[in-house]
């Protein structure tokens, strides 16, 4: 009973590895006719390009007895015009014959220009053929290393030096800051001025006399004369407020008019002003206060970037200045990184095109090394 059931196991296992030999054997031929068939693809694609270049070495010689025959015929026309002396339309039979002749050239150039297309494409045709037998040589192995050294030589030329700049990009990015820098400079001193200039008619800073609102001297000892009244409201003599509005009026002569000939007719005439009737005070009053208003508006100002008088925050020429800068700065970098940007995507471009058909073509199977033997187990 033992000896049959071992049997029967050994009857088992043969017929399982028998199984397992046809499977593999079915397989190896299925690859077998898969490289056969690509054999037979690259044997044909090999004698196309062979007969197109049989194809095309007949069309150069066709073209180059076509250019000999060319020249020939230029040499004729010109022996020719020699023995055409004795003809009355000699000048018209030259001319036809230029004109021929400029034909001719022109279809000679075409004729070169179509060699040397075809020259190429020879070449071209030739680099196929090559590339084609190398691939049927070559195997896995060798394939997988030439991939890895093409492709680090392409990262290796996709790598773009941003630090590089033309010679003349520098030279105009230098003049164009040199010549914002020169601009804001001068700017600044203008306005630097413009603070420091102090107007004698009312004794204040930031602008000219001439330009100055304030410009009738009756006004302004109109002015005077109206704060003293305020300020001497509080003293009991009279005598005490008198003086002290002569002493008033001869320093606000002195300290805004800044000019040392002060005559007594003068002084007269503002003591003239001075015991005036009411209705010339009344009529004038509204006219004080309207200028009032405006040297509170116009000097009481401050800038709160740069800390000054005379101006709004709105209007100062600093802030402009530097955002003006950091806009043409912003610019200028967005520039040069989509410069950059433009060069990577194309070069990539360029390598994506030549490797992606390499990499979408089938890899080549290795023979193997020992061949198969039927009958053995």
């Amino acid at each position: 009973m033992s000896n049959c059931k071992v049997s029967k196991w050994l009857q088992d296992l043969l017929e399982k590895l028998e199984e397992q030999v046809d499977s593999e054997i079915q397989n190896i031929k299925n690859e077998h006719e898969t490289e056969t068939k690509e054999a037979e693809n690259l044997k044909t694609l090999l004698k196309e390009c062979q007969r197109i270049e049989k194809i095309n070495i007949e069309i150069i010689e066709k073209m180059q007895q076509e250019i000999e025959d060319l020249k020939e015929w230029k040499r004729e026309n010109s022996s020719d015009t020699k023995n055409c002396s004795q003809c009355e339309e000699r000048s018209t039979h030259i001319t036809r014959l230029n004109v021929k002749n400029e034909q001719r050239s022109n279809k000679v150039e075409l004729l070169e220009r179509r060699i040397q297309e075809s020259e190429l494409i020879q070449n071209s045709k030739r680099s196929e053929c090559e590339e084609t037998e190398l691939e049927i040589e070559k195997f896995e192995g060798g394939t997988q290393k030439a991939f890895v050294i093409n492709a680090a030589e392409t990262q290796e030329r996709s790598e773009v030096d941003t630090s590089r700049v033309s010679s003349s990009d520098a030279f105009s990015k230098s003049v164009k800051s040199e010549s914002v820098t020169l601009i804001n400079k001068q700017r600044r001193k203008s306005h630097d001025l413009s603070k420091n200039i102090r107007c004698y008619v009312c004794d204040k800073v930031g602008h000219k006399s001439n330009e100055c609102w304030n410009r009738d001297r009756s006004f302004v000892w109109r002015k005077y004369r109206r704060r003293s009244d305020h300020s001497d409201s509080s003293f009991g003599s009279t005598g005490t407020a008198t003086r002290s509005r002569q002493e008033r009026s001869t320093g606000a002569n002195s300290a805004n008019w800044r000019t040392t000939r002060v005559s007594s007719n003068y002084k007269k005439k503002n003591i003239h002003k001075s015991t005036s009737s009411s209705s010339d005070e009344t009529s004038n009053s509204s006219n004080i206060r309207n200028h009032e208003q405006r040297e509170k508006y116009d000097y009481r100002k401050k800038c709160y970037c740069c800390g000054k008088q005379g101006h709004l925050s709105r209007d100062c020429y600093s802030v402009k200045n530097d955002w003006q800068e950091m806009k043409n700065e912003n610019v200028e970098m967005m520039q040069h990184g989509l410069c950059t940007l433009t060069k990577i995507v194309n070069r990539m471009s360029k390598t994506f095109e030549k490797w992606i058909p390499r990499m979408l073509k089938p890899p080549i199977p290795s023979e193997p090394d020992v061949p198969f033997k039927k009958g053995g187990v």
